[in-house]
């Protein structure tokens, strides 16, 4: 089990040094519009329909 969770940590850790800044500025630019609309959509849903 130790060796198992020691290479789970090692990858883990590899991930998170391969992610760049230029990564992570798309993936926010992705999911905050989103989750914006779709907060918005829900919120117009439930104030008009419910």
């Amino acid at each position: 089990m130790d060796q198992v969770a020691n290479r789970l940590s090692t990858e883990i850790d590899r991930t998170h040094k391969n992610m760049s800044w230029y990564e992570i500025k798309n993936y926010l630019y992705a999911v905050i519009p989103t989750g914006l609309l779709s907060g918005l959509v829900f919120w117009l849903l439930t104030h008009f329909f419910a």
